[in-house]
């Protein structure tokens, strides 16, 4: 906690040190790539009765960038995007063939901090990495039942603002008249688990099993961006 907050005075002593750069917004698109490296693995859970799997599917991240140029080789991000997590529960019945599933999304809306560094590879062409931390609000909690309604999910967001740490690579060909264009991947890891979700699998009236698990919200993202020609400020 103490290091996220040595980052943060840097980055707020960054920005008012930048105030003869230029200044440039940017769009950018994310899918959000399922995997099972970083601790974002399937979970699978299990008793006498049924086992039960959680898979992260293919989500998305979108929104909009400020970055502000402090020198052609050191940058500063923020902006604000859309996150929406997809999972999907499965449960296989070990007393019979009562299985069911179902498919639920987890959003969040998100406010990177972000110091960039470039390295330039030719005239046009730059490569750069990125760290900082992400504030991301949590609206609501989700409910959702499956297609046998055999199965049930609750999903309790684990607090309404979080922190996680972001981190990037990627690419970029800038122009000066028709702006940038950027192809990256980023890290974004939550810094406690962003929900509790509560597993009821029903396989007789009034008879269910009962699970929970706490989904920590990892993952990568294939970085898609564009950035509009930068103004002087």
């Amino acid at each position: 906690m103490r290091g996220i907050t040595v980052l943060t005075i840097f980055l707020i002593g960054t920005v008012s040190l930048a105030q003869k750069g230029t200044t440039s917004f940017g769009l950018q698109f994310k899918p959000i790539v399922p995997v099972s490296y970083f601790n974002a693995g399937p979970i699978n859970l299990s008793d006498t009765i049924v086992n039960i799997e959680i898979k992260q599917k293919l989500g998305y991240s979108m929104g909009m960038i400020i970055r502000h140029n402090i020198t052609d080789l050191i940058s500063f991000e923020t902006g604000i995007n859309y996150v929406r997590r997809n999972y999907a529960i499965a449960a296989t019945s070990k007393i019979g063939i009562l299985n069911d599933q179902l498919e639920f999304g987890f959003v969040n809306y998100e406010i990177p901090l972000q110091a960039l560094v470039y390295v330039q590879l030719s005239k046009s062409l730059y490569m750069n990495v990125s760290s900082g931390i992400g504030l991301n609000a949590y609206p609501s909690h989700v409910i959702s039942s499956g297609e046998n309604l055999l199965l049930e999910q609750l999903s309790l967001r684990g607090r309404i603002i979080g922190l996680s740490y972001l981190a990037n690579i990627g690419f970029e060909y800038k122009t000066e008249e028709k702006g940038n264009f950027y192809l990256g991947a980023s890290l974004v890891t939550p810094l406690s688990p962003i929900t509790e979700t509560k597993i009821k699998y029903e396989y007789q009236p009034a008879t269910f099993s009962e699970f929970t698990a706490f989904l920590n919200g990892n993952y990568i993202t294939i970085d898609l961006r564009y950035f509009f020609p930068a103004e002087k400020d």
